[in-house]
């Protein structure tokens, strides 16, 4: 298994020092020497211009690849099924112009449940998304009912996988035999408000070194895991840890490599 790391997002003030060297302008382009993978989250909230786009695809070195969380509008609305399609084609008509798009997150919340109309209604929406973009799909579900028909979305396809998270309640041997892998690291906004990013910092050794392990314990060829600032504080710090852990257990690693410091020469 090989272990991609990034973030959610990257344009973060806190992260100068921390992770962005003193005078970087293009917070984009040096993110993209340091990590081949991010998350943008902000697509969730709102559908990019076409400027938007354009100006991502064009600050990343050219190996590098975006993963874009699907508008809330989509998964998480409760409009007519016919109104959130109109929506999605929006979405991926500036998704057509996204060169360096690699994939897809849909991510539903806890309400949507896996009810016969709910898998009808994704299935519609998985469709749609994929006659109009080639780009790897993942689905992350919230409630525990989709334990036993989560599968069925991504046994006829070879785009389609399903997507785990700190929050999430799907058990990991659901996933044991997927190629790709995608783990999203999260925390608590009751411990990690907003007010607090980059004032207040969680110490989770523990928890990621457990992360590690259960990472570790994934089957497939690649895994693409993003941490968000909120699981301690500053997801560029967490990225670099868990490099270091998983790194440690003997697998490949790329993006947030640890900085040297005079421990590594003594």
């Amino acid at each position: 298994m090989e272990y991609y790391i990034g973030t959610t997002g990257w344009s973060y003030g806190f992260w100068k020092g921390s992770f962005y060297p003193k005078g970087v302008s293009d917070q984009l382009s040096f993110y993209s020497t340091q990590s081949s993978v991010v998350e943008i989250n902000s697509t969730y909230y709102q559908i990019p211009s076409f400027q938007m786009i354009e100006k991502w695809d064009r600050s990343p070195v050219s190996d590098f690849h975006f993963f874009a969380k699907m508008n809330r509008e989509v998964t998480h609305s409760d409009d007519p099924l016919s109104k959130r399609i109109e929506r999605l084609v929006e979405f991926m008509t500036a998704m057509q112009r996204f060169e360096k798009l690699h994939g897809l997150l849909f991510q539903f919340p806890f309400s949507f449940k896996a009810t016969a109309d709910h898998a009808r209604q994704l299935e519609k929406l998985l469709s749609t998304a994929q006659d109009m973009v080639d780009c790897l799909l993942f689905l992350e579900f919230r409630h525990k009912s989709w334990i036993t028909q989560a599968k069925d979305f991504t046994s006829t396809s070879n785009s389609v996988f399903i997507a785990q998270s700190t929050k999430m309640h799907i058990p990991s041997k659901i996933v044991d035999d997927q190629r790709l892998q995608y783990y999203r690291i999260l925390g608590s906004r009751k411990e990690m408000p907003d007010h607090l990013l980059g004032i207040k910092r969680l110490n989770k050794e523990k928890e990621l070194s457990m992360l590690a392990d259960s990472l570790c314990n994934l089957k497939g060829e690649t895994a693409f895991v993003f941490v968000n600032n909120r699981f301690s504080g500053n997801g560029s710090k967490d990225a670099q840890a868990l490099h270091r852990l998983i790194q440690k257990r003997g697998f490949f690693v790329d993006g947030f490599k640890p900085r040297s410091t005079l421990d590594d020469f003594l």
